[in-house]
């Protein structure tokens, strides 16, 4: 094995809209946040990102929606030095959550999955995943 590993992580990536508020709503109940902030996650990003930062050389697979998320997500992982080849990007849109925090730390999630990723060979042919013979992954 060479001296960084060469990993393929295949998972989601989700743009996370979180608002702090003083409590969760309730039905009907509109409130005004104290704070919001956007962040770009989703659990194959996480370890694509943990993993670059490790020092290894990282391809990820996913799939995003044709929007702007996708196109500000793309850049970020580039940018730290994560292999984006092999995000397809599809219809509708990129997955969301909107997520409230109280001051308690209690949340209330709403997620919008958008595009998500399907280990089936084939299932993306638009997507540029890695093959054997093209670029051997230590690790998927």
């Amino acid at each position: 094995m060479s001296q960084h590993a060469k990993i393929v992580v295949i998972g989601s990536l989700n743009v996370d809209h979180t608002l702090r508020v003083p409590h969760i709503t309730e039905p009907g109940e509109t409130l005004t946040a104290t704070a919001a902030f956007t962040c770009l996650r989703g659990k194959g990003a996480n370890q694509a990102l943990a993993a670059t930062r490790a020092g290894e050389d990282v391809t990820l697979i996913g799939c995003m929606g044709e929007d702007d998320f996708c196109t500000r997500y793309i850049g970020r992982l580039r940018s730290e030095g994560i292999h984006t080849g092999a995000i397809m990007k599809a219809v509708p849109s990129t997955g969301c959550a909107f997520i409230s925090v109280d001051d308690t730390g209690e949340n209330s999630i709403v997620v919008s999955p958008g595009e998500i990723i399907s280990p089936l060979p084939g299932a993306y042919p638009r997507c540029d995943i890695p093959q054997r013979g093209d670029r051997e992954s230590d690790f998927l």
